[in-house]
Formats: structure tokens, sequence, C-alpha cells
């Protein structure tokens, strides 16, 4: 039986590499040309706690993308259960509210 894999052993193969804030200020312009020309992840922690990823900007676009479309599907389930349902005005809502 495989043995259960680490996190830090997850991230190699996804390509992530993990420093400390401390690691970061050394080589931040090293670390950021790694990510950009090799597509690399860098998570940085600080007391053993991730905090932050720097991620190439296109994934970073790949990312909004999804959720965008994820937001799109939710409110269009949304919009399908809520048909028949009695519904609100938004200046209605906003007054019971007390805005």
């Amino acid at each position: 039986m495989d043995e259960p894999r680490t996190d830090h052993e997850e991230q190699q193969e996804l390509g992530t590499e993990t420093m400390t804030v401390d690691e970061l200020r050394g080589q931040l312009d090293a670390v950021i040309a790694r990510v950009v020309k090799d597509w690399e992840r860098v998570v940085l922690t600080s007391c053993g706690e991730q905090l932050v990823a720097i991620i190439p900007a296109e994934e970073l676009r790949w990312i909004e993308e999804f959720e965008d479309r994820r937001d799109a599907e939710l409110a269009a389930e949304a919009r399908e259960e809520a048909k028949g349902q009695p519904t609100i005005s938004l200046a209605e809502l906003a007054k019971d509210l007390g805005l």
C-alpha cells in the first residue's frame, strides 16, 4: 500500500514551491522570473501557515473566468428555482431592511 503523501510532495508534483516570506525577500526577482518563465507557483508561508500564492497572471485570468462562469451557472439555477415563487422588488427589499 502506498504511503500517504505530504502537502509538500503534492505541491512539488503540481509545480508549486513553498517558501517563507523571509526567503522570498532575498530572491524576489528570481522567483518572479520562474513564475513567469516556467509557470511555477510559489506559496508564501509565515510561521508554517500558508499566506498567499504567486502565480502567473494568465493563470489568475483562468481562475477568474472559471469563477465568473460558475457564478453565472449558480445565478441561472437560482432563477430557475425561483420561477413561480413570489418576489419583491429591490426597492421593497431595501425598505424592509431599513436601507
